[in-house]
C-alpha cells in the first residue's frame, strides 16, 4: 500500500525497480522487505508470477485474470 493506514491504497503491481525506488523511500519497510526480497529472487530464478495478498483472499489471488492484491514482475 502507498499508505498503510489506507487500505484502498493497494499497488496493483510493482517491478524491480519500483520495488527499489519504493524501498529507498521508506514506502514498503520492516516486515515486507524479506517478502519481497525472497519474491524478487524468485522472479529472478524462473518463478512465472508471484501475488501477494490477504490470505482470506486466497481464491481471488490465484485466478488467472484477477487484480486482487499486488502482482510482482521483473
Amino acid at each position: 500500500m502507498q499508505n498503510v493506514d489506507d487500505e484502498s491504497s493497494v499497488i496493483k503491481s510493482i517491478s524491480n525497480s519500483d520495488y527499489i525506488h519504493l524501498k529507498e523511500n521508506s514506502v514498503i519497510n520492516t516486515g515486507m522487505l524479506p517478502k519481497m526480497d525472497n519474491a524478487f529472487l524468485a522472479l529472478k530464478k524462473g518463478v512465472g508470477s508471484v501475488q501477494i495478498g490477504k490470505a482470506e483472499k486466497l481464491l481471488q489471488l490465484v485466478k488467472k485474470d484477477n487484480y486482487e492484491g499486488t502482482r510482482l514482475y521483473n
